[in-house]
């Protein structure tokens, strides 16, 4: 990945650095018990749907399919952990930490930068602190996670878009300059 990177103008900042500790695990809808035993060995409940991930201290665990979460502040031992708690059930539990870059849009700009790149509608009322979603941003598919209300957003995307979707952010922060 290349350096972390930053820009800022008082009223919109945005960083780009690489993530840290992202586990994917695919464990069927259907099997509550190798759910349950994931939640167990987590130390969190699973996410209730998919605009709303689990939020425990700095680990977040996201709902990006029916069948597919997505554990993000986690340690490199964790996919072994739960490889081991889970090894009687059918899964797949895979480290995605360099796969994938992390942005933050944050300050006041922040939603309507992200209403150029997005289809969501980010409004407080629809978008509230804590939601997430798999959505697409600048044409390029991410999971963008409204972190507080200052606002300060994440957006996790492939990591082999990064200077792509960094240089169509910095262009389009232009108009906010």
């Amino acid at each position: 990945m290349a350096e972390t990177r930053m820009f800022g103008n008082g009223r919109l900042r945005l960083a780009r650095e690489a993530p840290t500790g992202l586990i994917a695990v695919r464990v069927r809808a259907g099997d509550s018990e190798a759910r349950r035993t994931l939640a167990t060995t987590l130390g969190l409940d699973l996410p209730p749907s998919p605009s709303a991930p689990t939020v425990a201290a700095a680990i977040r665990l996201f709902w990006t399919a029916p069948d597919a979460l997505l554990l993000d502040g986690v340690g490199a031992t964790e996919a072994e952990r739960l490889g081991r708690a889970l090894s009687r059930h059918h899964i797949a539990i895979h480290d995605v930490t360099d796969a994938r870059t992390r942005f933050t849009i944050a300050e006041s700009d922040a939603p309507a930068l992200l209403g150029k790149a997005t289809s969501l509608d980010l409004d407080a009322s629809t978008f509230p602190v804590g939601a997430a979603a798999l959505t697409r941003v600048a044409g390029l598919t991410g999971l963008l996670f409204l972190r507080d209300q200052s606002p300060s957003y994440e957006l996790l995307t492939d990591r082999p878009v990064e200077d792509w979707l960094w240089a169509w952010l910095v262009d389009a922060a232009g108009e906010f300059a």
